[in-house]
């Protein structure tokens, strides 16, 4: 019998707060080590930034949410087809030239 698989909202936020926090951790270790440099940021750098943090927050909230509804075959179909899509546009309708088509799509 199929096994199903079913993640709740809530254990996969549980996971993003997991995965930020040691990320966090181990760039702090690694910057008091030496191994990275933390430059500071104007206030007007950090702010030009804060729609896409938004937007990338709403992303990975839509996903966990969806996720924890779908099925993961359907959700990883959906997934890829917002990629076909994405590449589509990027193709056709910006009709970018010069650059080599693999460079237009992740795939």
């Amino acid at each position: 019998p199929a096994v199903k698989t079913t993640f709740s909202h809530y254990s996969v936020c549980f996971y993003f707060r997991w995965q930020t926090l040691v990320g966090g951790i181990l760039l702090h270790i690694s910057w008091k080590l030496g191994w990275v440099e933390i430059s500071l940021c104007s206030r007007s750098e950090i702010l030009s930034w804060l729609p896409a943090s938004v937007l990338f927050v709403g992303i990975i909230y839509a996903g966990s949410r969806a996720l924890s509804r779908l099925p993961i075959p359907v959700f990883l179909t959906v997934q890829n087809a917002a990629e076909v899509i994405t590449c589509g546009f990027q193709k056709f309708v910006q009709k970018e030239t010069g650059l080599v088509p693999s460079l237009l799509c992740r795939m």
